[in-house]
């Protein structure tokens, strides 16, 4: 699978010539990667009908690229490896029906709160409290150490049904649900997984007269909408099927995000396991090689010290040929002391001198001295 990487503005000019869903088949990716990359570097998309129109000979409008745009401008395109897409559905499919037959009636949300969780009778006391925050005039809205619910109040029941709903099949299937002052979080094999309840609102401008200034309100919707935000965002809605009978979809995605975050978990320290591994061999061979460079540069160092003793003796023994008529005791001594020397330096011979034992040999050098403090 060869990758490659387009700028930008090629990209913009790919999605207003063939639509997005033959653009991913060409790219051999999936639509929903390819929308998103668009989305995140800000690259409009046809409305819904557009290509319809093209096909008919309409006249269409083309959506200008915005230049306010700070972001990366390259897109690095690797195609989608099928086989593993495959095994990977097919993983998501036996989950989903494992799933289904484990909780059957505990997926079912009833049509009144019967037993709620402590977590449920928490957020539902609180939201009795009707908290508004402005611009949300619709809505009602829990407090940060709640279950993190934004909805109108005529949605509060079901929301609140929805879910104790879910927190008992999480439960059920061995996972839990916690309220913190930093969001509502289930915990899935360990995995910690933010989620939001919240309702689908729309943008009504507001023109305040009196001030002269444009402001903007939210309205609700009545669409409900499952949030869950973990390495990326992902969203159930009511549309087709409400958000009731999506239950078993959000505990297979939540099961497989922390299956899947586990594995990216172990993967990574396989990998650090294998780069501290071959940072050892790497630390290991170079100490190696310190050694061995070290020896030889001690052979080096006596067989240069061997070839000057050599050197010496010669000159020492020429001399003492000479001086052997005028022999006195001090030449004597003298070459006594010499040939101690020599054997001192001879690298053959490494004998001892009661003098120059600090002495390094390869330099001739005396060890540097150590400063005293009087006090």
């Amino acid at each position: 699978m060869n990758s490659q990487t387009i700028n930008r503005e090629e990209l913009y000019e790919l999605v207003w010539t063939e639509s997005l869903t033959s653009l991913s088949k060409n790219f051999n990716v999936t639509y929903w990667w390819l929308k998103k990359a668009c989305k995140s570097m800000k690259i409009p998309l046809p409305i819904p009908g557009y290509w319809a129109k093209v096909k008919a000979g309409k006249k269409v409008t083309k959506r200008p690229l915005s230049d306010n745009y700070t972001g990366k401008t390259t897109l690095k395109i690797i195609p989608t490896n099928r086989e593993a897409l495959e095994t990977k559905n097919s993983r998501e499919n036996t989950l989903l029906r494992e799933i289904e037959q484990s909780l059957q009636e505990k997926l079912i949300v009833p049509d009144r709160l019967t037993n709620p969780d402590s977590l449920i009778i928490a957020a539902r006391e609180n939201l009795k409290e009707n908290n508004r925050h402005w611009p949300y005039k619709d809505l009602v809205m829990t407090r940060s150490d709640k279950l993190s619910i934004r909805v109108s109040p005529e949605n509060v029941s079901r929301a609140l049904r929805i879910l104790d709903t879910l927190i008992k099949a999480l439960r059920k299937r061995g996972h839990y649900v916690e309220a913190r002052s930093s969001g509502s979080y289930a915990v899935v094999n360990g995995i910690e997984q933010k989620f939001v309840l919240r309702e689908k609102l729309k943008k009504v401008p507001v023109v305040e007269k009196k001030n002269h200034w444009d402001t903007t309100e939210f309205h609700s919707t009545g669409i409900l909408c499952f949030k869950l935000e973990i390495w990326g965002e992902k969203e159930w809605r009511d549309g087709k099927l409400r958000l009731e009978d999506q239950l078993s979809k959000i505990i297979l995605k939540m099961e497989i995000m922390a299956l899947e975050t586990v594995e990216r978990r172990e993967q990574a320290q396989k990998e650090l396991e294998a780069r501290r591994a071959e940072e050892a061999r790497r630390l290991e061979h170079e100490k190696l090689q310190q050694e061995e460079l070290s020896k030889f540069k001690k052979l080096l160092q006596d067989a240069h010290r061997w070839q000057e003793v050599k050197v010496l003796r010669e000159y020492i023994r020429d001399k003492k040929a000479i001086s052997v008529s005028g022999m006195t005791e001090d030449k004597a001594a003298w070459f006594e002391w010499a040939q101690k020397k020599l054997d001192w330096y001879d690298p053959t011979v490494d004998a001892e001198d009661e003098l120059l034992y600090n002495v390094d040999k390869a330099t001739l050098t005396l060890p540097p001295k150590k400063t005293s403090y009087y006090w």
